[in-house]
Order: structure tokens, then sequence, then C-alpha cells
């Protein structure tokens, strides 16, 4: 029984991406994909700075729109896990050991959030929430004391994320 998708057989070859007068003329690339624009040097440099606080400030700082998007990912992670984290984890080690464990990352979210400083980059995170830069403008909904430990005081209004990806 199973599933109808694994019941049929694997297709040998891969459709072709073509129409019928490309195929008969070899592609300039020789199917390989065109060729994209890396990373730019400069983002690759904050990267590679050792410490969480330079390295999430830069990338906040920098207007290049790579930096930004880094920079969106790792402030929505951290307001994501922080909002939900009483629904899914007894606690912040708990979500950190199951995102290393899980996805293969050196540090969880709330590891490297402390270690780039808990106090700056939530108040970092709560400025974005107010310019509306945020996936969601829930509030952090504890406090941002130097415990890795969180302390929740309430939670937020269904109505404070809207039609978001983030359930509030």
């Amino acid at each position: 029984m199973g599933c109808a998708l694994f019941q049929q057989p694997y297709p040998v070859s891969p459709p072709h991406r073509w129409s019928d007068a490309s195929e008969t003329a070899a592609p300039a690339n020789h199917g390989q994909p065109a060729e994209r624009p890396g990373v730019d040097p400069g983002v690759s440099e904050i990267l590679r700075l050792r410490d969480p606080a330079a390295r999430l400030a830069a990338l906040r700082a920098s207007d290049h729109p790579q930096a930004q998007f880094l920079w969106a990912l790792h402030r929505d992670l951290f307001h994501y896990c922080a909002y939900h984290l009483g629904d899914i984890a007894d606690g912040a080690r708990q979500l950190d050991f199951a995102i290393r464990w899980g996805y293969g990352w050196k540090l969880g979210p709330f590891e490297l959030w402390q270690a780039a400083g808990w106090r700056q980059v939530s108040e970092w995170i709560r400025e974005d929430i107010a310019a509306g830069k945020a996936l969601c403008n829930a509030p952090l909904c504890f406090s941002a004391n130097l415990s890795p430990q969180i302390k929740w005081w309430r939670k937020p209004t269904p109505s404070a994320c809207g039609p978001s990806m983030m359930r509030c």
C-alpha cells in the first residue's frame, strides 16, 4: 500500500528543459546552470568575523542586500523562536539541542543570540518590529536580562501578526 506517489516508477531521465529546436543545437552553457553572482566580497568579509556580536552588528549595519537578507533571517529566527518557545520546548536549551542535532548547526538560535548579546540583539529586534521590518509585529515576550533563562510575562494577542506567516 503506502503513498501513491511512491508507487509510480521513478523517471529514468529528467524532463527536458529545452524546446525541440534547442535540442538539435547544443546550448552555449553545455547543460550547466547559468552563472549566478556569488557572495559579495564585503558580505563575505562580514561572515568571516568570528565574534557573533560583531558579525550580527555588521550584517545589520550593512546596506548590501545580501547582508540585509542575512540579518533579516537571523532576526526573524530569533523572534520566532522567542515567541513560540513556550509552545515547542521546555526551555531554550532543549530548542538549541533540537536545532543543533536536527540541522547540524554549530550553535542553536538562543546560543547564538546569547553569544551576540541578549540585550543588544533584543533592542535591534524591537527596533525592527517597530519599523515594520520584522516578519511579525508581535512583541518580544520576555525580559531581556542577561540570563539565558527566558522569563515569560505575557502572550501577545492573535491580532498582533495579521496575515503573515507567523502564527500568533
